[in-house]
């Protein structure tokens, strides 16, 4: 695995991302870094993540902080998807 795999599941389980913010077109998440906190944007009308982190700015790659957004998205789903077959 990864480094940023790793950390990314490090922040989930520390729960140190969590979903702020939905509108029409956007999932907003708080992420709470090993430093500072940052926030991701996942605009899910063009598929497209990112962060205000200088990882994500220089480098234009999924840095640990969007990896840990996308895996507390795939658990809300997942919750949902079984609440839903109650």
């Amino acid at each position: 695995m990864m480094e940023k795999e790793r950390k990314a599941e490090i922040l989930l389980k520390e729960r140190r991302v969590r979903l702020i913010d939905v509108d029409t077109t956007s999932f907003l998440f708080e992420v709470k870094g090993d430093t500072e906190r940052h926030f991701v944007q996942y605009d899910f009308v063009r598929d497209r993540w990112i962060c205000d982190c200088l990882y994500y700015l220089y480098k234009q790659q999924e840095c640990s902080h969007i990896l840990a957004s996308k895996l507390l998205l795939q658990t809300i789903k997942r919750h949902l998807c079984k609440e839903e077959k109650v």
